[in-house]
């Protein structure tokens, strides 16, 4: 009976450790899989700003993020401009005709 008891108890332990260390290791996941993918998204689009991140040993995902939202501020941006050339050069023509 003793014997049960204990094994129970061990068993009951090694359950209440299992859960945590669980739901840690899948954040833990989560949180690498954010950072692969945030640093292959700079590596596309701007791989200057990865060279030097990954230079400098930085593996901080907030870093990361930050990165990657300025690179596509600055996609956005040429983007926009880009369509503002087409729409003036579009009623220049429209005002010629």
């Amino acid at each position: 009976m003793k014997l049960l008891k204990a094994l129970g108890l061990t068993t009951l332990i090694s359950g209440a450790a299992l859960i945590p260390t669980w739901i840690y290791n899948e954040a833990r996941w989560e949180n690498q899989q954010k950072l692969w993918w945030t640093q292959n998204m700079v590596r596309r689009y701007n791989p200057d700003k990865y060279e030097e991140l990954k230079k400098s040993g930085v593996e901080d995902l907030k870093i990361w993020q930050e990165a990657e939202l300025m690179t596509m501020d600055s996609i956005e941006h040429e983007r926009a401009k880009e369509n503002e050339i087409h729409k003036s050069y579009f009623k220049g023509s429209q005002c010629l005709k």
